[in-house]
Parts: C-alpha cells; sequence; structure tokens
C-alpha cells in the first residue's frame, strides 16, 4: 500500500493512460476525456496524475503533448486538424454575436 505522496516506480505506461495522453494532446478537457471513455472525471485526474509522476512531468500538460507526439500517440496532422476545427469554431461563434 502506498502512504500518500509516495510515487508508484514503474516502466512505461498502460494502454489507458496513453489513450488519456492522446486525448490531452488532441485538447479535449478532462470532462469530454471522462465521456468519451466511459469514466468520471476523478478517475481522468487520477490518470492524469500518475502519468505527470510516472513522466516526471508533474503539472505540465504541453509536456504531455511533446510526450504524445514523440511516442506516436498523436501526430502532427492530428493537432492541426483540431486547432483548425477550433479556430473555425470560434470565428463561427464571433461571427454570429
Amino acid at each position: 500500500m502506498r502512504r500518500r505522496g509516495q510515487v508508484k516506480l514503474r516502466v512505461g505506461l498502460s494502454p489507458r493512460e496513453k489513450q488519456v495522453i492522446r486525448l490531452v494532446a488532441l485538447g479535449r478537457q478532462n470532462k469530454q476525456i471522462a465521456s468519451s471513455l466511459g469514466l468520471t472525471v476523478h478517475t481522468i485526474n487520477q490518470y492524469l496524475w500518475e502519468i505527470e509522476a510516472n513522466l516526471g512531468m508533474r503539472g505540465r500538460r504541453s509536456l504531455l503533448v511533446g510526450y504524445a507526439l514523440r511516442e506516436g500517440l498523436v501526430v502532427l496532422a492530428e493537432l492541426y486538424a483540431e486547432v483548425r476545427a477550433c479556430h473555425v469554431a470560434n470565428v463561427m461563434r464571433l461571427a454570429t454575436r
């Protein structure tokens, strides 16, 4: 049993952790990630804490995006498409005000 504040040492990430990182890299919010994976937001927060601790990247979401790119969990074209879709949605929202 781990005590609060102790980090569990292990090598690599689980398939579910890789899914979570991929969705973070694509700009999804924790609530969206939870919904798409059929989990609670609390569980997603726990996954993120474990991932950040395992990778030594506590609280650094931009580093998780870099990790996802480096490990092939997401490709640059997907990120570009996501950013473009968000930009178009924002432009359309502003145009209808």
